[in-house]
């Protein structure tokens, strides 16, 4: 999604700079006044809805610091929305989405090889002493292919399918269901 408007985070809250909202939705008003309106007309809280503070940039004419207004998302798109207009739509809209985006529970995307190594500390809790020996002899492998699987110098699929069909036989002579182990897997 385009960045129409920056969004900033102040004190832990995401808020827009209402000047910049002013100049997006190119209100015709000067921004002192425009402000003062919004605030009045719609109640607008302060450190509720916004927050205040002067901006001390260098002027070389002099003059008064800059008041500053950081509007909270809701805010910010309650002040789009009454400028009735397509650029108070299109910010409005812009709002709804990063909202609908924050909402969204981001996947975790682990990597393959992290994914491996908690594949096999899960298989690892489930076999017993020996089982590396009794897996190696059963299946024709050596020791040394079976134990490398954990050292994760292998990855050798039909070594670890042995292994984990081993973990999961040794889980379910202990009397736990194949289905939630499998799950712990997932």
């Amino acid at each position: 999604m385009n960045q129409l408007i920056n969004i900033t985070e102040n004190n832990g809250t995401k808020v827009v700079s209402a000047r910049e909202l002013h100049i997006f939705v190119e209100s015709r008003q000067e921004f002192a006044s425009w402000i003062k309106n919004r605030i009045d007309k719609y109640g607008l809280i302060e450190n509720e809805d916004f927050e205040v503070f002067d901006n001390f940039i260098k002027n070389p004419e002099g003059g008064r610091p800059l008041k500053e207004y950081a509007l909270k998302i809701d805010t910010a798109k309650e002040l789009a929305m009454v400028e009735a207009n397509d650029k108070g739509k299109q910010a409005r809209r812009y709002f709804i989405a990063i909202e609908k985006q924050a909402k969204t529970p981001q996947p975790v995307m682990l990597d393959k090889n992290h994914q491996h190594l908690t594949l096999l500390s899960l298989m690892k809790q489930q076999l017993r002493k020996g089982d590396m020996k009794a897996i190696a002899l059963e299946n024709g492998f050596t020791y040394d292919a079976v134990r490398n699987i954990f050292y994760g110098s292998s990855r050798r699929p039909e070594v670890i399918k042995a292994v984990f069909e081993k973990a999961l036989a040794n889980k379910k002579t202990i009397g736990v269901n194949t289905q939630a182990m499998i799950n712990q897997l997932n």
